[in-house]
């Protein structure tokens, strides 16, 4: 399996494709050209890089992987696409 195809779940017996070490999909609406995804542990700051991978697009809506390691430790992470 690749990036190339949208993989999507269509029975109760099908399989979903999860790279090793993606931890969220996230999905976000098109144009983006000159944005970047960014991540921190709290809403009011501290982003960085969120290193998003294995990212495709359908119609208006660009999904892109989040890996583990760039999630911030804790049980909250927000994300924000910044130009």
């Amino acid at each position: 399996m690749t990036t190339t195809y949208a993989w999507r779940t269509t029975s109760s017996t099908a399989i979903a494709w999860t790279p090793l070490n993606i931890a969220y999909w996230l999905t976000w609406t098109l144009p983006d050209d000159g944005f970047s995804v960014e991540t921190s542990g709290s809403a009011n700051g501290g982003f960085t890089d969120a290193g998003v991978t294995y990212t495709y697009t359908i119609g208006a809506t660009k999904v892109g992987g989040v890996p583990a390691a760039n999630v911030p430790p804790g049980n909250a992470a927000f994300f924000r696409l910044k130009k």
